[in-house]
């Protein structure tokens, strides 16, 4: 079991470059969802936004050829994080896993809903500066359990250059920030739970390249 702490070096992968990813893990009939965000030497403001600022995540399709997949932002305080997640990545062992588990997903309830855990690595020394766990509305989850799994057949190279594609169209996180503000499609959620100490905001995210 990897223990996090904050001060102490992260276990978990570092990106070659400043960013963020999500991960996503099948664990006993519930989803297990981290949060690593990334960047080279955070100054004061960063660090106590991802600690502390006001939690909102979301998310909007991105198309390709072959499907669509998620793109989920977070919005801690100032901070905005965009992270794509496509399921067609992942093993197919994980893969029919986490869409049995997504099949059930009508069940959860604000007693029992899946958190998110976030850590926040400087990648100058690969330690960790912050450490949040955010309860969130079982809304988000039961409407994005549907593009998650329509993601499934979703290809490396099609994810990829749809990515490109999207970032190149919408250059400005101001475009996502407006979208989550202004569009009910994007499914836009604050919290259900008070955050306890347990996350985020760079521009391009990183879908590999870790070291």
């Amino acid at each position: 079991m990897q223990v996090l702490a904050i001060g102490t070096k992260s276990p978990n992968p570092v990106l070659s470059k400043d960013g963020a990813y999500i991960h996503i893990a099948p664990a006993n009939g519930h989803l297990v969802i981290d949060v690593s965000h990334q960047l080279t030497d955070p100054i004061s403001s960063e660090i106590k936004d991802f600690r502390k600022g006001r939690f909102s995540i979301g998310w909007l399709p991105v198309a390709t050829a072959t499907g669509s997949f998620p793109l989920i932002v977070v919005q801690l305080g100032t901070l905005v994080l965009e992270m794509p997640y496509c399921l067609g990545l992942e093993n197919p062992a994980v893969r029919d896993e986490i869409v049995e588990t997504l099949s059930k997903v009508s069940q959860l309830n604000d007693k029992e809903a899946w958190p998110v855990h976030l850590e926040l690595i400087d990648r100058a020394d690969r330690v960790t500066r912050g450490l949040r766990m955010v309860g969130v509305s079982p809304a988000f989850w039961q409407s994005l359990a549907q593009p998650i799994i329509d993601s499934a057949n979703v290809t490396r190279r099609d994810h990829e250059a749809s990515l490109a594609r999207f970032f190149d169209d919408h250059p400005s996180e101001h475009f996502v920030r407006a979208k989550l503000q202004q569009m009910p499609s994007c499914h836009r959620y604050s919290t259900v739970v008070p955050a306890c100490r347990r996350c985020p905001g760079n521009r391009r995210p990183l879908t590999g390249d870790v070291s």
